[in-house]
């Protein structure tokens, strides 16, 4: 779990790494039934605990590390997000349209 460990010390006290369970509740182990893939390779879920300014550069940083085979960030691709709250609704926008 080394790659764990690398993705940990990247983004130490912004996010925690998970290992994915097969069945049952997630945790930082992947409980009794870690998911592993047909190749062997554990899923890891990256729960980051403070805003993401740049998924790009995430992305990226997590490309650069040894035994990383893909991840799920998308960063490329433009999206707006609405989220609604008590106080009202947002819209955020990736890019913002006045950049």
């Amino acid at each position: 779990m080394e790659t764990a460990e690398e993705i940990d010390d990247l983004f130490l006290g912004d996010a925690e790494v998970w290992r994915r369970p097969a069945i049952g509740h997630a945790g930082p182990t992947g409980g009794d039934f870690p998911l592993v893939t047909r190749e062997g390779h554990n899923v890891l879920d990256v729960i980051f605990t403070s805003p993401i300014l740049n998924l790009a550069e995430v992305a990226k940083s997590l490309e650069n590390i040894a035994g990383v085979a893909d991840h799920g960030v998308i960063s490329k691709i433009p999206c707006i997000a609405v989220i609604a709250s008590e106080d009202g609704v947002s819209i955020l926008e990736n890019p913002p349209k006045n950049a």
